[in-house]
């Protein structure tokens, strides 16, 4: 699958992204085919004005919060949203905040059909429950798409139909789940990935969030595939890692760092979330020569 040079529509206004990109001058009567896709961090500043696109895309936030205004119509954008544009569609994208979102742009006489069923229009945006449900599909695409490899090309329109599928399974219905609760899931959400070292449970969560440990509870379970404390416990455990990595502070101290006094539990729940115990995480992640404290 031919790598090409990059397009001249990509955002330059990114802090950081992972893209790929194919044949621009694929033929819109011909079999599907994936034009480009990827991963963009945006910045404050990052913005998109088209009146148009010459290919049909799909779009998802991962992370962050931005405005769309798409056909008319003006969009708060937030973690679970997917838009879809194609040519003829205007759309301008801005974040607001340091924002993270996955595209794929793809042509062919199947592409409508493609998008039909995933469950939205073109010029049409939904949420989907879980938040980051889409997200490894994506990962995997932008993966598949930067490979050098003769059959990365039928890999990504496999992906790319497995998307519409997991589309079409987590959009939310708003006619039977209320439009407020699901802001309030996707602000406590925020508010975990904000402040996790800070946060140490249920109750500090909900605190936090001004609403009662039952409600938060109802939230997740309702919006999500996982509880508040398992979330929260998920980030402190990949902080704890990414530290154990990069430093040379001690087991304890790293456990300190997020929030665990005691070091045999912290150790217990590393565990439970990496598969090894932080000694032998260090141990895999030491670089050659090195000693690490443990």
């Amino acid at each position: 699958m031919r790598q090409l040079r990059p397009p001249v529509f990509f955002a330059r206004n990114v802090t950081d992204a992972r893209r790929f990109y194919r044949d621009l001058a694929a033929a819109a009567d011909g079999a599907l085919k994936i034009v480009t896709g990827g991963v963009e961090s945006c910045g404050a500043d990052y913005l998109v004005n088209r009146g148009s696109f010459p290919f049909t895309t799909i779009e998802y936030v991962a992370r962050g919060h931005g405005d769309l205004d798409m056909a008319g119509r003006h969009h708060d954008l937030g973690p679970g949203c997917v838009f879809v544009y194609q040519k003829g569609v205007s759309h301008r994208i801005a974040a607001r905040s340091l924002m993270v979102k996955y595209f794929v742009a793809f042509t062919g006489s199947n592409a409508a059909r493609l998008v039909k069923s995933s469950g939205i229009g073109a010029g049409e945006l939904v949420r989907v429950s879980p938040a980051d449900s889409l997200a490894p599909l994506f990962e995997e695409l932008v993966w598949a798409g930067l490979r050098a490899d003769p059959t990365s090309e039928d890999y990504c329109r496999k992906i790319l139909e497995c998307l519409a599928v997991r589309i079409r399974a987590t959009i939310v219905n708003t006619a039977e789940r209320e439009p407020a609760g699901l802001r309030k899931y996707q602000l406590c959400r925020d508010a975990i990935e904000a402040d996790f070292l800070l946060l140490h449970g249920v109750r500090d969560i909900a605190n936090r969030c001004q609403i009662s440990d039952a409600y938060l509870c109802h939230l997740f379970k309702r919006y999500d595939h996982q509880t508040p404390y398992r979330m929260l416990t998920r980030l402190k455990m990949n902080y704890a890692a990414a530290l154990i990595q990069q430093s040379d502070l001690k087991v304890k101290e790293v456990g300190e760092a997020v929030g665990y006094q005691d070091q045999f539990h912290f150790s217990r729940v590393f565990r439970e979330f990496l598969g090894v115990p932080p000694s032998a995480w260090r141990q895999m992640n030491a670089k050659p020569g090195g000693t690490k404290p443990a």
